[in-house]
């Protein structure tokens, strides 16, 4: 009676064909619009998809925009526009970064992008520093695309 060897080979077969393939590693996905700091005391706030907020005690302070190309295609262009209101916390922004070409001044800033990128990857981030003249807070209406973020920034 050998009724192990047949078992045997089917096992020694199942395990060589699963140990010849590599596991397939699953994608990140790319987010469509990231913002974020390296000021590990600056609180976030959100409120909804479209409002989001920034407290801190001590500037300037430098923000990164992530912008993703979530689409199957090739994306040859990106137009970002930031526009500053200051309800009560004068001040400007400086917007730029290795990619992007910006124009504009304290109030209106536009950035296009310089390079390609393929799907589900992103542009180079968009650096960005708030500096505050007093202590306050300041709108900044970030624009791309069909994305429309209100994001307030409170220096405390």
């Amino acid at each position: 009676m050998r009724p192990q060897a047949p078992l045997a080979a089917m096992l020694a077969l199942l395990l060589t064909a699963c140990g010849s393939a590599p596991a397939a590693t699953p994608k990140n996905p790319v987010e469509k619009f990231s913002l974020d700091t390296d000021v590990p005391d600056a609180r976030r706030l959100w409120s909804d998809d479209t409002h989001m907020g920034f407290v801190y005690d001590e500037q300037p302070i430098a923000f990164r925009l992530k912008l993703g190309n979530t689409t199957s295609a090739r994306q040859d262009k990106a137009h970002v526009t930031f526009k500053s209101e200051y309800p009560d916390g004068q001040g400007d922004i400086v917007v730029g970064g290795e990619g992007w070409q910006c124009t504009g001044d304290a109030f209106v800033n536009t950035c296009d992008s310089t390079v390609q990128v393929e799907p589900d990857t992103a542009w180079p981030a968009l650096l960005f520093t708030m500096h505050h003249t007093k202590k306050g807070q300041n709108q900044v209406t970030i624009t791309w695309g069909d994305i429309t973020k209100y994001v307030s920034f409170r220096y405390s």
